[in-house]
């Protein structure tokens, strides 16, 4: 558990949807951007793969919580 972390009980056990929701919201209007031309489909792939290697690796414990390598 991270030592700066404070618990807001009972409002620290759904503030993990807020990040999801930001994510979403982000995402969604990038995609119809991207979806325009043939460049930015590639693109938008591209990122697609890349986040799916990194979530491969996470899973495996290759990257930690916060992305940073493990020695």
């Amino acid at each position: 558990m991270n030592p700066l972390a404070v618990p807001l009980r009972p409002y620290s056990d759904v503030w993990w949807s807020l990040t999801t929701e930001a994510q979403f919201y982000v995402v969604l209007p990038l995609l119809g951007i991207l979806g325009r031309s043939t460049a930015g489909r590639r693109l938008g792939i591209a990122v697609v793969l890349v986040w799916a290697a990194c979530y491969v690796a996470f899973l495996r414990g290759v990257l930690g919580p916060l992305g940073a390598l493990r020695a």
